[in-house]
């Protein structure tokens, strides 16, 4: 907490670090789920217990309600975060970006869900499943951390209609 007796330079300090580490936190929070998802693809390894894939089974529809009627991650009208747009010299250029992200991000955990039912129901797994699934369910994690901190640039209002 800043004391009021602080010079003015400290003051400065810190307002200048804030408006600089914002944009990059809001960065960093942006691409969490595709971060997460390459990172645990690449680091996961071993096989899963059949109940582990029957979790995830559950998990993932629960993630996409989610981030699809709470959140409206998945929502066409979904803007991107204020401190992102302002770094694009054209920031309706910035909304296929904020779309991209938002269908890889879905197509992550359908991806992630269609593999753990064919384990679920071949009861036999490897690898890559363990891999593709572990992904999916750090991408939808980080999407709803993300989602949660950085509200979208649309104040959060709901479409019209």
């Amino acid at each position: 907490m800043l004391r009021p007796d602080l010079p003015s330079y400290d003051r400065q300090m810190i307002a200048w670090i804030q408006a600089r580490a914002a944009p990059i936190v809001a960065i960093l929070l942006f691409a969490a789920p595709l971060l997460a998802f390459v990172l645990t693809i690449v680091l996961v390894k071993g096989h899963a217990s059949l109940g582990y894939y029957e979790a995830v089974t559950q998990i993932i529809p629960v993630v996409v309600l989610a981030l699809a009627i709470e959140l409206r991650y998945f929502s066409p009208n979904r803007q991107l975060p204020e401190p992102l747009k302002a770094r694009f010299r054209h920031p309706e250029r910035a909304q296929p970006l904020a779309t991209g992200y938002a269908v890889a991000t879905l197509l992550a955990l359908i991806a992630s869900e269609a593999i753990a039912l064919a384990v679920v129901a071949s009861e036999s797994s490897g690898r890559l499943a363990l891999s593709i699934t572990a992904a999916g369910l750090a991408a939808g994690a980080c999407a709803l951390v993300a989602a949660i901190l950085l509200p979208s640039g649309d104040g959060g209002k709901p479409p019209p209609g």
